[in-house]
């Protein structure tokens, strides 16, 4: 009798800390107006170009219709590529990690920032790339969830 009251005690401090954890969050940034989908969008520029840089040309002399399609990647790969040492899509990619983990930036921009570096990272070691959307996800952990999240998985238990 006195372990089964115990053990409920032990469950409503773990409760308890658990809200007081959640309380002390900032809350989730759930802008998804148009600049936000925008810049959420050109999160994957990044990928796009480090992957076009590598095997885009070659794909391009095999096949002539994707020589356009380079052309026009030619602007902003030179931007990126006049950077010395090669540190341009190095810059951006730390910046995109700054931006990821700043909690009050909109939870959409974050997201993609975090699974376009994982992009970036898994085009250097493909079996990563399944689990790039699991790892971009935890990162979103550090924001306090809506009322209606934390409500939906109370009715799932």
């Amino acid at each position: 009798m006195r372990a089964k009251e115990r053990e409920r005690q032990e469950q409503e401090e773990l409760e308890r800390q658990k809200q007081e954890f959640l309380a002390s969050l900032p809350e989730r940034n759930e802008d998804d107006s148009l600049p936000t989908r925008l810049i959420a969008a050109c999160a994957y520029m990044l990928p796009l170009l480090d992957a076009a840089e590598r095997f885009g040309w070659p794909l391009a002399l095999m096949n002539p219709t994707m020589a356009t399609f380079m052309q026009a990647l030619n602007a902003p790969m030179a931007l990126l590529s006049a950077v010395p040492f090669g540190l341009g899509f190095l810059l951006v990619f730390i910046g995109m990690q700054f931006v990821a983990n700043n909690p009050e930036n909109p939870a959409l921009v974050r997201y993609n920032m975090r699974y376009s570096v994982g992009c970036c990272l898994a085009g250097a070691f493909p079996k990563g790339v399944p689990f790039v959307s699991e790892v971009a996800e935890l990162t979103l952990r550090d924001t306090r969830p809506k009322e209606s999240d934390s409500t939906d998985s109370k009715d799932s238990k």
